[in-house]
């Protein structure tokens, strides 16, 4: 799941508040991957705009509304033939690092949960160093699949990040609750 672009756009948010006493904090969930669909019917992602570039003059991050073009270097674009999928990591890479920076300069800081695979672990250090350069001391990292129970451990992990945030120690007895009703 592409996650450089819900940092600048949770940016923008906290950045546009109007109530600025409280203490902003970002969660940020991910698998890791940088990528969005490869399905060639999902055309919203071919006009889509999205976050780009930091402006100076309005202290956010913008949004552009570009068509994919040949040679046109868009980040969110998996299945145009004539993108470099390097460039595009690049492109996604470049505001990830971006929005990174300008939430650490702000003290939002980034609380991040790693969801993780046997075979995919590799995010685990990244988001590490995300929440590091925000002021959090590290990651959390779940172990997701089928069969896991660790999802169960996000309750408590949430109410530890807020507890963090807040300036109280741990968050001790919550527990995931079922939900009724038909999975999925």
């Amino acid at each position: 799941t592409d996650y450089a672009e819900p940092l600048a756009y949770a940016y923008n948010l906290l950045a546009n508040r109007e109530d600025k006493s409280n203490q902003p904090m970002i969660i940020l969930l991910t698998d890791g991957m940088m990528d969005l669909s490869n399905n060639e019917n999902d055309q919203k992602y071919a006009i889509k705009p999205f976050y780009d570039e930091w402006n100076d003059k309005t202290q956010r991050f913008e949004k552009t509304d570009r068509k994919v073009t040949e040679g046109d270097v868009y980040v969110y674009v998996d299945y145009a033939e004539n993108l470099d999928r390097n460039k595009k990591k690049r492109s996604a890479k470049k505001l990830l690092d971006a929005a990174v920076i300008k939430c650490g300069e702000q003290g939002y800081p980034i609380y991040t949960v790693a969801i993780t695979t046997p075979n995919n672990k590799s995010h685990v250090d990244e988001l590490r160093n995300i929440s590091q350069k925000t002021g959090v001391d590290d990651v959390v990292t779940i172990q997701g699949g089928q069969g896991s129970t660790d999802l169960a451990k996000l309750p408590v992990a949430f109410g530890n990040m807020l507890a963090n945030q807040i300036g109280v120690s741990e968050v001790k007895g919550l527990k995931a609750k079922p939900v009724p009703g038909e999975p999925g």
